[in-house]
């Protein structure tokens, strides 16, 4: 079909060169037709011939105006037609990588529930290694959870979601929730900056889910490297600043613009290792959005991601 257009509007502006082309010559050959016609007829006057001319120019013009405005408007039907073609393929591929790492998401942690459930079903182990599996299952019984708590979220967020708003201490939210990680990780080094008595006016379980998910963030794509939070306030802005850091590969150029987008991950689906639905920056954005704050992406010196979120302070 998309080759059938382009076919279809090529054949109508090589039709239309060639009508322009050939209305041209034709509205010469009458002007000169006409002139001749003077020259024989002894009715060569000044005012005649101007008055020929004038109108052959007039012809001219309008041919070439009508042509040019035809063309135009046929380069925007390509341009237009190319624009949805693309945005078709995007919203297929999109589409496609959300079923994919959706099915695996799902799939990966019921297979080890159901591995390690048969497991403490035919055999008898030691007390440590029931210990061991079960705690195996519940880990990815809570990964499952949270798969299916950030597709009800998301959803929830695209039907403009009205957040439950307090007063709460950002700062003691923050170095909470860093010091968890501290405690669980034993692979990821964590630092941090926090400023005390930094008070915003928001839902303190969405305002946790932020900085959940751009640590989590941090630790999938930033290939194991130091994480750094921290957190200012900015009074003469009204804002306090949230930035998690990592020094890994960072974010290409192009995939700057898409990476807040719902669903959207870098690469294909059939060749990414890291897990995930692209579900974690959107689902950030829009609670930053939806607390009157924003959420912005800066690199990092020397190499890797600065996610920076702001959000409005209160006193």
């Amino acid at each position: 079909m998309k080759w059938l257009s382009y076919i279809v509007i090529s054949y109508m502006l090589l039709a239309l060169v060639w009508w322009t082309i050939l209305l041209h010559t034709k509205n010469r050959e009458v002007y000169e037709a006409q002139v001749e016609n003077l020259k024989i007829t002894q009715h060569n006057t000044p005012e005649t011939y101007e008055f020929l001319t004038k109108n052959y120019k007039r012809q001219a013009n309008m041919i070439l105006g009508e042509g040019m405005v035809f063309g135009v408007s046929l380069l925007i039907g390509i341009w237009l037609i190319q624009r949805s073609f693309a945005r078709e393929l995007e919203t297929k591929e999109k589409q496609n990588n959300f079923l994919l790492s959706v099915t695996h998401e799902l799939k990966s942690p019921l297979t080890t529930i159901n591995l390690s459930l048969e497991t403490l079903k035919k055999r008898k182990l030691e007390h440590d290694m029931v210990k061991e599996v079960s705690e195996s299952a519940l880990q990815e019984s809570h990964r499952l959870e949270r798969l299916i708590n950030d597709l009800l979220l998301a959803s929830k967020l695209d039907q403009k979601y009205q957040f439950s708003k307090e007063k709460i201490d950002l700062s003691t939210l923050v170095s909470e929730t860093i010091n968890r990680y501290k405690d669980r990780s034993e692979y990821f080094v964590f630092t941090d900056d926090v400023q005390e008595n930094v008070h915003i006016n928001g839902d303190g379980k969405s305002v946790e889910k932020i900085l959940t998910n751009l640590i989590e963030n941090a630790i999938k794509y930033g290939e194991s490297s130091p994480i750094h939070i921290s957190l200012s306030s900015d009074k003469q802005n009204g804002v306090a600043i949230l930035k998690v850091c990592d020094e890994g590969p960072g974010v290409p150029l192009k995939e700057r613009n898409n990476i807040f987008q719902k669903f959207y991950r870098i690469g294909s689906e059939q060749t990414r290792k890291t897990k995930g639905t692209g579900l974690g920056l959107y689902i950030v954005d829009r609670i930053a959005e939806g607390h009157g704050g924003s959420v912005s992406f800066h690199e990092n010196q020397p190499k890797g991601s600065i996610f920076e979120v702001k959000l409005p302070l209160v006193s």
